[in-house]
């Protein structure tokens, strides 16, 4: 399976004042120039995933050519990155924002090849 552009999981709906629980287990996708150029629309996004029942993975996984952020987490807990090939990002392959829960969160055994600076940034 391919992804292009960007996935997100926001399990809450600010503007309906609605809590959705979700996971997401992704095993083997490659997601291929994702990402939103200048944002942090990272190929794949958790924002605001609080739900401690839940547990979102993703594992065996590759990321090529993001345009941002290849994972973007904030406020969230309750994942695992586990061997996951990260390659050709600009600026960050991972970026975890300071509000994220990290006891419960898992980066074990990824590998991460050429971040580079924006090139829209001389």
């Amino acid at each position: 399976m391919h992804v292009y552009n960007y996935f997100e999981l926001n399990r809450q709906d600010m503007s309906k004042s609605v809590w959705r629980n979700g996971t997401a287990n992704i095993d083997g996708v490659q997601f291929v120039d994702g990402g939103q150029l200048d944002s942090e629309m990272g190929a794949l996004v958790f924002k605001d995933a609080l739900d401690e029942s839940h547990t979102s993975k993703v594992i065996d996984s590759s990321f090529m050519n993001c345009k941002s952020f290849c994972t973007y987490i904030s406020n969230s807990q309750g994942i695992v990155l586990d061997d996951n090939v990260y390659f050709n990002a600009w600026v960050f392959a991972v970026k975890v924002e300071e509000d994220t829960t990290l006891t419960q969160f898992s980066f074990t055994n990824n590998l991460i090849i050429g971040v580079t600076n924006r090139p829209t940034v001389g």
